[in-house]
């Protein structure tokens, strides 16, 4: 039985990279662009940031006793801060996407991003879940239960996620599920405080996100 000599072995390996990269530039181009390896450290920073405002709002409610009871100069500061990082963070995620279209191809923009990714069919969900999120956001404050508002929130990200899953993105179902369940934990275990219940849902949510896309980065490492 003839062997297969080193030759042989590169020349193979070489065929099965030409095929590897074939596939690869035949991807749709928003599964590319929406790859979690680009937008890793901004679910990091994300999820850092949710954790960190969270927990330092428990812990001035522990402190103060309530948290109406905290200085109101004090919540502006953080209410500002928070703001600022809103934007800087929003600021970097539109950076990432406009990078990442244009390693695909130049000619692309936001705004063709933007009109693939929210369809005729797709808008739809967007809009109602954002009414729904309105609305009930409303309903809550109205009597007097703004708790409900997080675990709301939570569940809507959830089923946008999942239905993300329609452009083959896979981490937007584990996202999805996510934001899901945790939010229906959190209309059931209601005595859970609020921002606690912040970092359970939003905060580790995008830090499970984050390591998903460093797992993504080593498996291609191994491929």
């Amino acid at each position: 039985m003839k062997t297969i000599d080193n030759e042989q072995v590169e020349k193979l390996l070489e065929d099965i990279a030409s095929i590897k990269e074939v596939i690869n530039r035949n991807k749709p181009i928003i599964q590319q662009v929406m790859n979690l390896t680009h937008f890793r450290l901004l679910s990091l920073l994300f999820g850092i940031s949710v954790t960190f405002f969270s927990m330092l709002f428990y812990f001035l409610m522990h402190h103060y006793g309530d948290y109406s009871a905290i200085p109101i100069n004090l919540k502006w500061i953080i209410y500002i801060t928070i703001a600022l990082v809103t934007i800087f963070l929003s600021i970097m995620k539109q950076l990432l996407y406009l990078s990442s279209i244009k390693k695909i191809d130049k000619s692309l923009t936001l705004c063709w991003l933007f009109e693939e990714i929210f369809s005729n069919q797709f808008v739809h969900i967007y809009l109602s879940s954002i009414f729904l999120n309105l609305f009930l956001t409303v309903y809550y404050f109205i009597k007097g239960i703004p708790y409900f508002i997080v675990p709301t929130i939570s569940i809507s990200i959830g089923l946008m996620s999942i239905a993300g899953a329609m452009l083959h993105i896979k981490h937007s179902l584990v996202m999805g599920y996510w934001f899901f369940v945790t939010g229906i934990c959190l209309i059931i275990f209601n005595t859970i405080p609020a921002p606690i219940a912040v970092s359970i849902t939003f905060g580790a949510g995008f830090l499970i996100t984050a390591v998903l896309g460093y797992m993504n980065q080593e498996s291609e490492k191994v491929d």
